[in-house]
């Protein structure tokens, strides 16, 4: 499954601190995640099985069924400053980097940051359409 969210106008607005983020385009195979289950009503409650507890985990109420969400459980092993992340490799891999509209970060400091990533990436500078209500790829690309 590849998860891009260029043309995701309102996660774009929600999400990305008013365009000024940077979105990853990942290609994440489908036994490393699942598609979230939206539903209208909450899970009536049983008792705390493991099955129930995820199901629960797995469930989102149904007007954020735009958000399109796919969840996935890791391990908390490696942080950074009490952080914790996943490091890219077979089950993670990053295919894109899009860049907000309102993002001043260069595409020199992405493909710097990037130089050690054995895969190839594409480097997109998002828009505002002028047409609609989306987000699309720049055509003039960092240039304005």
């Amino acid at each position: 499954m590849f998860l891009a969210l260029l043309d995701e106008s309102l996660l774009w607005a929600h999400y990305s601190d008013k365009h000024r983020g940077i979105c990853l385009g990942l290609d994440v195979p489908d036994d490393v995640a699942r598609a979230v289950d939206y539903v209208d009503d909450r899970l009536p409650w049983e008792q705390p099985t493991q099955e129930f507890m995820t199901k629960l985990l797995w469930t989102k109420f149904a007007p954020w069924r735009y958000e399109g969400e796919v969840r996935a459980f890791v391990t908390r092993e490696e942080h950074e400053d009490g952080r914790y992340f996943v490091d890219f490799g077979d089950k993670l891999k990053l295919q894109q980097v899009i860049v907000g509209h309102r993002c001043c970060v260069e595409r020199g400091e992405i493909s710097a940051a990037m130089a050690l990533y054995p895969e190839s990436v594409t480097i997109i500078k998002a828009r505002l359409s002028r047409s609609s209500f989306n987000v699309e790829e720049n055509p003039f690309g960092f240039m304005s």
